[in-house]
């Protein structure tokens, strides 16, 4: 439901009812404004200007975003603005990219030598300026 905002500002964002990331419970995806200013601990997706610190970090208003090698969820939560994996092994967690980019890189379960599951078979992001000895794939 709406309601009048505290800060008497909103923002826009879009919202899809089948984004597997963030489950609301929309019924249908569109356009919907958000009250802004809103406190640490308010879900916001990956929306910052709703937050008052303008840092939504996993889905929640923080006081700020993830520095370079935190565990992230999606490059909206890093400061440098890229989450990604910094090898090719699959036991390892996304992180925030101490360059500040990612590469994606693609392949099916068919090319898959690597050990990832399912889950994998699409673009993968993974972090760039990787230091000589770290597993790269092909």
């Amino acid at each position: 439901s709406t309601v009048c905002c505290a800060s008497g500002a909103t923002t826009r964002a879009y919202w899809t009812s089948q984004d597997d990331d963030w489950d609301y419970g929309w019924l249908y995806s569109g356009s919907r404004y958000f009250c802004t200013d809103q406190p640490d601990g308010t879900l916001c997706g990956e929306t910052d200007t709703i937050c008052s610190s303008n840092a939504c970090v996993g889905g929640i208003c923080t006081m700020s975003k993830l520095s370079s090698n935190e565990v992230c969820k999606s490059s909206n939560d890093c400061v440098g603005g890229a989450c990604g994996y910094v090898s090719m092994n699959p036991a390892s967690s996304t992180v925030c990219c101490a360059s500040g980019a990612v590469i994606k890189a693609y392949w099916s379960n068919s090319d898959d030598d690597w050990g990832f599951s399912s889950s994998f078979s699409a673009a993968t992001s993974f972090c760039t300026d990787q230091p000589d000895g770290t597993l790269c794939g092909e």
